[in-house]
């Protein structure tokens, strides 16, 4: 599966969008060093589409490799 286009809603929020399709992720900004902000989400939250419908393992698995490879901490 290709990468997700990755859009920041919010400060605490970010959205994964691919095929037409978005899952909106909770989240929240870190400090990660002196005066450097990173973006943390749960992998438990990287589980549904928007409209409910459940991830497959490959488009979870690659929603949380396009997270890190944009520098989303992931705790």
């Amino acid at each position: 599966m290709d990468m997700f286009d990755v859009e920041r809603t919010t400060p605490y929020e970010v959205r994964l969008i691919a095929a037409g399709r978005t899952a909106t992720i909770p989240g929240e900004p870190i400090v990660n060093g002196e005066d450097h902000w990173q973006f943390a989400v749960y992998r438990t939250d990287v589980t549904h589409w928007d409209d409910g419908t459940p991830m497959s393992a490959e488009e979870r698995a690659c929603a949380l490799r396009t997270l890190t490879e944009r520098g989303t901490r992931l705790d």
